[in-house]
């Protein structure tokens, strides 16, 4: 597997572009990647501090559950929009 390199696309001074609408599948698998390819790539003889480690996969279980709260909030929208249409046309 190749090193990931990341390049910005923002020049100083200009407003980032909007984060694009990604489903939650994608955001955890590329998580996931990111999170492999560090440890992959790392040197064996000075590996990453471990509190950075169980940092990063504390952040992991953090996106993990706003995803869920997002599914479960639009779930709520959906079932508050269905009760407002079938109430406006009775």
């Amino acid at each position: 597997m190749s090193p990931l390199t990341i390049q910005s696309t923002v020049k100083a001074g200009e407003a980032a572009p909007p984060a694009p609408a990604t489903d939650s599948v994608t955001t955890t698998d590329t998580f996931l990647k990111l999170l492999v390819a560090q440890l992959q790539n790392q040197n064996p003889l000075e590996p990453s501090d471990p509190i950075q480690f169980v940092t990063q996969l504390a952040q992991f279980t953090s996106l993990e559950q706003s995803l869920g709260m997002r599914a479960d909030i639009a779930a709520i929208r959906a079932a508050i929009e269905a009760n407002n249409s079938a109430a406006t046309k009775s």
